[in-house]
């Protein structure tokens, strides 16, 4: 189903009056950097031995054992088809021994299990952490990339590496977002749904928010793409091309994607929103059309108030220290002029692809991320969303933070090369 709103994050103003070009982003060479994850070396256990009796442990602590147990040791063949003990099994039974269809489908039916109780555990956690009770408030500084606005020359939508300009917003939207928690009829986990709710506070208008209508505990299985982990989430959804409707419910090719990654700290919150569409005349040509972005948005939030300009660690100065701390893995330089990184206020610097493709064969199928850095004060947390490529580039590799203490940063930051965490 196509997704629709009141009103877009991008229409509220026009272009000529409400924006303004910004400089150039770099692209995301940089990314060659050596880094990887690394952590703290974990302190080593000193134990000591001690016996039973407080003193230094003896062979007679042994001889001890040996003359109060009454049990000898027995020494089984599992192997052989004629034992029967401790297999739930008694003489002329043993034909009831599972075949080995039968004992993958139960195999698989215990995994189903722990994923469905994961999927609840997420919709829970997700909840609690982020929305229930809490009235967000923020300004909403929007940027648009020339790739679709008409008040650029064709010849001058592009630099020479293929990268879009940008102008941003020159008036922040004033926004108030929420979430609900809603049962359904029948009651069970499965019929329990959050909605999201933000409205631009200036035209009392909704926004539509970068998640599901009605999210499920299955919607955190991995392929609809959200998650939360410590203090960072990320959220999504996507729009089916027409003519790709069948199939996987959550495999693509898609005409819109919307994602969202965001970080929360002592009562305020970091988002950076990105905006996905195809073009149409890539529409007709292709079966799997690029998804160009059509613009950002980078919230700042404080828990119930809007925040004061004023706020350092939300509008103080530009880009998070010395650059991304962990730069993500990048299957190779031809993939690097696909994304951007921007040093952003408040301690913040942001990386993400300014063009998906959705062709399994792209790059080797390395996939995608989007990265953001944010530096509220004493921490510095980094969340890294790590996305499958071709139809599944709306499910999730990895979800993953990154947090030190801001003044150890430097000391600590990987140094061995981009990897991807191990799974």
């Amino acid at each position: 189903m196509k997704l629709s709103s009141a009103i877009s994050i991008f229409g509220a103003h026009s272009v000529a009056n409400a924006f303004t070009v910004v400089p150039h982003p770099s692209a995301a060479s940089f990314i060659a950097r050596t880094s990887t994850i690394r952590s703290r070396p974990a302190s080593c256990l000193n134990a000591e031995c001690e016996s039973r009796d407080g003193k230094d442990p003896s062979p007679d602590d042994d001889k001890e054992d040996e003359e109060k147990n009454p049990y000898e040791l027995e020494f089984i063949d599992y192997d052989d088809p004629n034992y029967v003990t401790d297999q739930g099994l008694v003489e002329g039974e043993e034909n009831y021994v599972l075949s080995k269809d039968k004992t993958d489908e139960e195999i698989e039916k215990m995994r189903e299990e722990r994923r469905v109780q994961n999927d609840i555990f997420q919709f829970n956690t997700y909840y609690s952490k982020f929305l229930q009770d809490k009235e967000w408030k923020g300004h909403w500084t929007e940027y648009r990339t020339s790739t679709f606005l008409d008040s650029f020359p064709e010849n001058e939508k592009l630099d020479a590496n293929g990268i879009p300009k940008f102008v941003r917003g020159k008036i922040p939207l004033k926004v108030t977002s929420t979430g609900k928690k809603v049962i359904l009829e029948p009651w069970g986990p499965e019929n329990e749904v959050i909605q999201h709710a933000q409205v631009d506070e200036s035209s009392n208008q909704s926004i539509t928010p970068f998640a599901p209508p009605s999210m499920r505990s299955f919607d955190f299985r991995g392929q609809q793409g959200n998650m939360c982990v410590g203090n960072a989430y990320t959220i999504c959804d996507a729009v089916k091309i027409d003519r790709n409707s069948e199939g996987e419910e959550h495999d693509g090719p898609f005409s819109e994607l919307r994602v969202e990654v965001g970080i929360h700290f002592k009562g305020s919150c970091m988002r950076l929103k990105l905006d996905y569409i195809t073009k149409e005349d890539e529409m007709v040509l292709s079966e799997t059309p690029t998804l160009h972005l059509r613009g950002f948005t980078m919230c700042r939030e404080r828990e119930g108030e809007f925040p004061d300009m004023s706020d350092e660690f939300l509008f103080g100065q530009p880009g998070a220290p010395g650059g991304l701390y962990d730069p993500p893995l990048i299957a190779n330089e031809e993939q690097t002029y696909q994304y951007i990184t921007m040093n952003l206020e408040g301690y913040t610097t942001v990386l993400f692809p300014h063009a998906i493709e959705q062709d399994i064969n792209a790059f080797d199928g390395q996939g995608w991320v989007v990265s953001l850095d944010w530096t509220p004060g004493k921490y510095r947390y980094q969340v890294d969303r790590k996305f499958l490529s071709g139809a599944k580039i709306k499910g999730l590799k990895t979800l993953e933070l990154s947090e030190v203490q801001s003044g150890d940063a430097d000391r600590w930051r990987p140094n061995s090369g981009p990897t991807d965490m191990r799974q």
